[in-house]
């Protein structure tokens, strides 16, 4: 909400992603919090790259980052059509 503070946002979210990866206990929407903070700064690779991260660690959030994923990369979502 503070833009000037997002230098700082982002310094505190790599610190808390890192500080998890050591003790293999990344809290739940951490890593696609930064990859919307990587995003917003241009960086789709990483974006892309955490988003994957966060899918891996945390299956539920993989229907809602495919597509953003998707999005990003240019490539086809996975999603499926259960209308038929």
């Amino acid at each position: 909400k503070k833009p000037d503070h997002g230098p700082e946002y982002v310094k505190a979210l790599e610190s808390v992603v890192a500080g998890g990866r050591k003790k293999n206990r990344v809290a739940p929407g951490m890593l696609a919090e930064l990859g919307y903070m990587r995003l917003e700064q241009g960086d789709k690779v990483s974006a892309a790259k955490l988003f994957d991260e966060e899918m891996s660690l945390f299956p539920e959030s993989k229907p809602f980052l495919t597509s953003v994923v998707a999005r990003i990369t240019g490539q086809p979502s996975e999603t499926k059509s259960t209308a038929q």
